[in-house]
């Protein structure tokens, strides 16, 4: 298994194996960056570029908003609708280490680089929802069970779209 330091939904390796090489590079990537110890001689690939591409652009992102980091995100970026009130820099870490590697993506995913703040991509709309369907999600496990939460891993293990399993 891959374990994440502090995260109760640790992957397979069965899961690892299947996925896309893009996947895998982003998850270890996160994985790296969160501080945890990953098998890479199992997860990398010869395609270093990447992780270090995209790497750059939240450098770039950081660069923009020094100073502003524990401002609330609406207040630093642009049509912000759904991570009200959360620090400008907490988002940009639940981007690049929860929403990019749980789903294998890379920020031009959701967002047209450059224009952050454009509602363009149908996948941004997607993401919104999703993101408010696992807060109802965690808040109706938090009935059954104190300790039980979901994210977005839970179900899509690296791919943009969960596979649906028989």
């Amino acid at each position: 298994m891959i374990i994440m330091p502090g995260r109760k939904n640790s992957m397979s390796m069965k899961g690892v194996k299947t996925m896309s090489t893009h996947s895998r590079n982003r998850i270890l990537y996160a994985i790296l960056c969160c501080g945890g110890i990953a098998m890479t001689a199992a997860l990398t690939n010869d395609t270093p570029s990447f992780a270090q591409e995209e790497d750059a652009v939240v450098r770039e992102l950081e660069k923009s908003i020094a100073g502003k980091e524990q401002e609330p995100a609406e207040k630093v970026f642009k049509n912000i609708k759904i991570m009200r009130g959360i620090p400008a820099g907490r988002v940009l870490r639940i981007m690049e280490r929860g929403f990019a590697p749980a789903l294998g993506v890379g920020c031009e995913y959701c967002h047209v680089e450059g224009k952050w703040a454009s509602d363009s991509l149908d996948t941004k709309q997607v993401a919104r929802k999703m993101w408010t369907m696992v807060g109802t999600i965690n808040k109706d496990l938090k009935t059954i069970r104190a300790d039980a939460t979901v994210n977005c891993t839970t179900c899509h293990r690296g791919a943009p779209k969960p596979e649906a399993k028989r």
